[in-house]
Formats: C-alpha cells, sequence, structure tokens
C-alpha cells in the first residue's frame, strides 16, 4: 500500500491520469460526433441514385470497415503529417466510425420490416400488442 502512494500520490502521478483520461474523453466524444455525421452522409451516398458517389461509399465502407482501427492510426502516426496525435486519433476513429455508422443507419432504413413488429397483423384498431410481439420480434432476430 506504501508502494501505491509513492508511485500514484506522492509523485503526483494522479494529475497524468486524470488529464489522460480527459483526452480520452475528449478523442471519443468528438470522433463519435464527426463519426456519427460522415456515417450519414456516407449512408445517404450509398443510398442515393448517382452510380459514382454510390459506388465511392461502398468501397470506402468496405476497406475502412474491413481494416483495424490500430493500422489507421499507424497510417495518420506514420504519415508524417505534422498534426498533433489528438488530431490524428479523432480523425482514425472518426473515419472508422464513419463506415460503420454509415452501414448501421442503412440498415436501419432498409429494414424497415422491424417497425411493423410493433403493430402485428390481425390486430384491433393498430393497438400495440406487446405480449405478442415477444415472439415474433425473437423470430425476426433469429432469421
Amino acid at each position: 500500500m506504501e508502494k501505491l502512494y509513492q508511485i500514484f500520490i506522492a509523485n503526483d502521478a494522479w494529475i497524468t491520469i486524470g488529464k489522460g483520461i480527459w483526452v480520452t474523453v475528449e478523442i471519443s466524444l468528438a470522433s463519435l460526433l464527426a463519426g456519427t455525421l460522415l456515417g450519414a452522409l456516407l449512408c445517404f451516398f450509398r443510398m442515393g441514385r448517382n452510380r459514382f458517389l454510390r459506388l465511392l461509399a461502398m468501397v470506402y465502407i468496405a476497406l475502412v470497415r474491413g481494416c483495424p482501427v490500430l493500422m489507421l492510426l499507424f497510417y495518420g502516426g506514420f504519415a508524417q503529417s505534422g498534426l498533433v496525435p489528438v488530431v490524428v486519433a479523432i480523425l482514425a476513429f472518426s473515419l472508422h466510425t464513419a463506415a460503420h455508422v454509415a452501414e448501421l443507419l442503412r440498415s436501419a432504413i432498409l429494414h424497415r420490416q422491424a417497425f411493423f413488429l410493433l403493430y402485428p397483423e390481425g390486430s384491433n384498431g393498430g393497438k400495440r400488442q406487446g405480449i405478442c410481439i415477444g415472439g415474433q420480434g425473437i423470430g425476426y432476430a433469429g432469421s
């Protein structure tokens, strides 16, 4: 216990750990926001009528979803772009998040049948039938 006190408290390591946690939160929030916005844009390109944009989005999503985030971080770090490491991390995580968000949004839009589980066939007047939905939802998710 004395050794832990010596390392973390007496040497002020807790300040460095706190700063690291704060940087992690900043990177996470910025990446989530940027990745979601870029992912929505990619989703619209992927579902659009323009063949070039659709193909571009398909290739981007396939390539980025298939490569690990660490590889994107290495590319950003070894590119010697002169960017601050935090910005490289935000860009890498945003690009990776965008590919996954684009596919998530696309599948949510295309598979509208999940919405209709709320109102199963034969329901009276559109009232929700909670007990009936449970079994149908499990059956739908399993297929």
